[in-house]
């Protein structure tokens, strides 16, 4: 069985070709069918098979992924996007792939076609147009992360990203930032994957530079791209499935105390980007890849996939330390010159080498005088760079430190402490024989919250002001100082809580259930017709009737059923009169049709040419003819069945 057999099976015939086109043109020997049953005799030579589904939840998809056998693949095509809808599917262990269908033209069903088949899966330059740079840059520690941070925010401005999206870039980056630095050592090392990681437990700042992240960025004005790297290979798919699913289902949350605090980080990354790629290649490395669509009104996930290969090591992207040079080979050329010349040339070689080791010996003898630099900080604690080189902490106190034995001529002094941002470079000028001072102030990096709720949408106020809904970054905040925040959702109790900001430039998390108000009531509402949409007091409430659950207030409300054609739309009135009761809104519906060229029926304030939906039960309805005369007719209105009036 060859590596890009192929296999596309769709209802669809029109959305079938797009399958074949996408597959072919991934270099893919494609069968295509129109049904799972169709499927049966091409699934022992198929590696790869796409499959689209209709309608959510399929069992057809879990059918199809326990038939394929061995290495083979599936990637599933769902009609909606949303993390919600993808995660089932994708939690199947064949299943790579999950995307919507809106969004998966021939381009991105190529692109997953290719990774699967040839397993080439590393590397950003693989998700962006041809001529488009990748940027990229190593990260070891807090300090280079807070200033690949900026670096990112900055290309993204030059880039006339907007806010919306700009907000989403950066709440993503940093969140696969912090999960590569801090939790994904963790985890290689309790699998015992590597041996020791820095002592902050980040990736260690000093070690090689294959060990470090890397941070891959790039942008065409239409998508943004990040990408970041870690050397470990220790995420599991079931690890994001069981992470992102805890989130989905309230009544699970996530406790920070235990740990799982990267779960909360996952799930905001999928609810903040358009396309999300883990590449994982077990115990080498994982690279995880987010897309942005920037054309999009808004963002949400409509493609995520999980390829595991056992990569080329040299194919992970990594930045070298340094680059080397072509050398001239001179070795081996034959000497054209005189025995003489030749003799010439050694007596000077060995005299000038003796004349070097004199001078050499003298300065030896006398050592160069030197100066001292003498550097005072605010705050304490500060750690004190020379040319690139540590050479020691500001004391606790006083803030004072002495950097002695510095020769004549300029330096360059960088201060750092974790919670301040860092001191720009000074330049000195060392005197022999003398000490220089030096006062270096460093600035008080904000704290910052991150609120989350159960469910999320929750109105968030900080101090008696409203900051915006949940999931919510509270940034700028006072380290160490105390806060009052309170959430409110329609249906939910006034939750409230006092906080205390984290230490500088650290962002915490805290999370709220939120409890359901006693004063509201819980509708069922069922109907015997498949309706568009539904609102509730005028405001959309959700989709999917004949059968939907809302929590309302006690009162009177009005529903309205809003079908494809308007014509067929219907109000209903109806009143919650008990707290915390289950009720239930049967709507059971008929058609009545006028009969006749030009004939109307009279309904719900004016006349129809067209079928409305009538509650069934007796009704007198008039009946208007062509010429405008007006008849009185009674009828009985049956559930399913099409009542034709005539005037």
């Amino acid at each position: 069985m060859p590596s890009n057999a192929a296999l596309a099976i769709s209802g669809e015939r029109q959305f079938l070709r797009r399958m074949v086109t996408g597959l072919t043109a991934a270099g893919g020997v494609v069968q295509a069918v129109e049904s799972l049953k169709e499927a049966y005799p091409h699934l022992s030579d198929t590696y790869l098979a796409f499959y689209h589904s209709n309608s959510l939840p399929d069992e057809n998809i879990q059918k199809l992924a326990s038939l394929l056998k061995g290495d083979r693949r599936l990637a599933v095509l769902v009609p909606r996007p949303g993390i919600g809808e993808m995660l089932s599917p994708l939690s199947l262990d064949r299943v790579t792939s999950v995307a919507a269908v809106g969004a998966a033209d021939g381009a991105t069903l190529a692109g997953i076609a290719s990774r699967n088949f040839y397993g080439n899966i590393f590397g950003l330059e693989r998700y962006l147009p041809y001529g488009v740079l990748a940027h990229a840059t190593l990260i070891g520690d807090y300090h280079e992360k807070a200033i690949a941070m900026g670096t990112i925010s900055s290309f993204a401005r030059a880039m006339n990203v907007r806010s919306k999206y700009l907000e989403n870039i950066e709440r993503v980056a940093d969140e696969l930032l912090m999960n590569a630095l801090y939790d994904a050592p963790l985890v290689a090392s309790q699998r015992g994957m590597v041996k020791s990681s820095g002592s902050d437990g980040a990736v260690n700042g000093g070690s090689l530079p294959q060990e470090r992240l890397v941070l891959q960025y790039a942008c065409d004005g239409e998508m943004f791209a990040l990408g970041v790297t870690d050397h470990f290979g220790a995420l599991r798919k079931s690890t994001l499935i069981e992470y992102v699913n805890r989130c989905l289902i309230s009544s699970h949350p996530l406790n920070l105390d235990s740990g799982a605090g990267a779960g909360l980080g996952l799930y905001l990354v999928c609810n903040s980007v358009s396309q999300l790629i883990f590449n994982i290649s077990p115990g080498v490395a994982t690279e995880v890849i987010a897309l942005f669509n920037l054309r999009a009104p808004k963002l949400r996930l409509t493609h995520i996939s999980f390829v595991s290969e056992s990569a080329d090591v040299s194919r992970v992207p990594v930045l070298a330390a340094g680059q080397q040079g072509d050398v001239a080979g001179v070795a081996g050329r034959r000497s054209s010159s005189s025995p003489l010349l030749v003799k010439l040339v050694l007596a000077l070689t060995v005299l000038v080498l003796l004349t070097a080791g004199g001078l050499l010996a003298w300065n030896k003898m006398t050592p160069e005088a030197r100066g001292n630099v003498r550097v005072n900080t605010d705050p304490t604690g500060v750690q004190i760079s020379v040319d690139g080189v540590v050479r020691g902490q500001s004391s606790a106190r006083g803030g004072r430190l002495m950097v002695a034995n510095l020769s004549p001529g300029s330096h360059t002094i960088v201060g750092r402490k974790m919670g301040y941002e860092v001191h720009a470079p000074v330049v000195i000028r060392v005197r022999a024989g003398r000490r220089t001072r030096v006062k270096l102030r460093l600035k008080r990096l904000p704290a910052a919250l991150k609120i989350f709720s159960m469910p999320p949408g929750a109105a968030v106020q900080l101090d008696g002001r409203l900051r915006g809904k949940t999931p919510l970054v509270l940034a700028g905040l006072i380290a160490n100082e105390s806060y009052r925040v309170s959430l409110t959702k329609a249906g939910y109790q006034l939750e409230r809580r006092t906080v205390i900001a984290p230490a500088p430039g650290i962002t915490d998390a805290q999370v709220f259930q939120l409890r359901f108000s006693p004063d509201w009531g819980h509708l069922w509402l069922q109907s015997n017709v498949p309706i568009r949409q539904v609102l509730l007091d005028g405001q959309p409430v959700g989709l999917s009737l004949p059968l939907k659950a809302f929590r309302v207030a006690l009162g009177k409300h009005t529903i309205v059923l809003k079908n494809r054609w308007p014509h067929l739309n219907h109000q209903v009135p109806f009143e919650v009169a008990r707290a915390g009761q289950d009720s239930v809104l049967k709507l059971v519906f008929g058609r009545v049709r006028p009969e006749g060229k030009g004939a109307r029926v009279f309904w719900d304030g004016r006349y129809h040419t067209q079928d409305i939906l009538v509650p069934v039960g007796q009704y007198t309805f008039k009946v208007q003819s062509r010429k405008g005369k007006v008849r009185r007719q009674r009828v009985i209105v049956r559930k399913d069945i099409i009542t034709r009036v005539r005037p």
